[in-house]
């Protein structure tokens, strides 16, 4: 079975392993099994490009050991977060470019609120309406 990474472009799969080293999660995913994420990953990610509010406002309260795991439905935010990050890694050719486009605010839709695309991953049905707005960018269409 081939790893999760491998379906990922070069760069985007780069920026992924830099935010998630570990290789639990990607086996789990590969196998299609519930991957586990762990408090210390989520402070990795949360240093290195942001995480969205809900997760952070979700788990930091919480106060859990650094090894242990994050409930089910936060890890798969944290994952669903870093995967966009890397997809925008790969369209902008930097990370700089990356997290300077993952931190400002854009609307969710025309005259509707504006959020940055890190915020909007963990808002509910976020994650895809990030990934339809790169798609979008990558095609040229704002």
């Amino acid at each position: 079975m081939a790893d999760y990474i491998d379906l990922f472009p070069p760069k985007a799969a780069a920026a992924i392993q830099s935010l998630l080293p570990g290789e639990s999660w990607r086996i789990a995913r590969s196998e299609g099994i519930a991957p586990t994420v762990t408090v210390a990953d989520w402070t990795h990610v949360r240093t290195a490009i942001g995480t969205p509010a809900a997760l952070d406002e979700a788990i930091a309260p919480l106060a859990l050991p650094v090894d242990a795991p994050l409930p089910p439905a936060w890890a798969t935010v944290l994952l669903s977060t870093v995967t966009l990050y890397a997809l925008a890694v790969d369209f902008f050719d930097t990370e700089d470019q990356a997290k300077r486009w993952w931190n400002t605010p854009l609307p969710v839709s025309p005259g509707g609120p504006m959020y940055t695309p890190k915020d909007w991953t963990g808002l509910p049905d976020g994650a895809p309406q990030v990934a339809a707005l790169i798609r979008r960018t990558q095609h040229g269409i704002y």
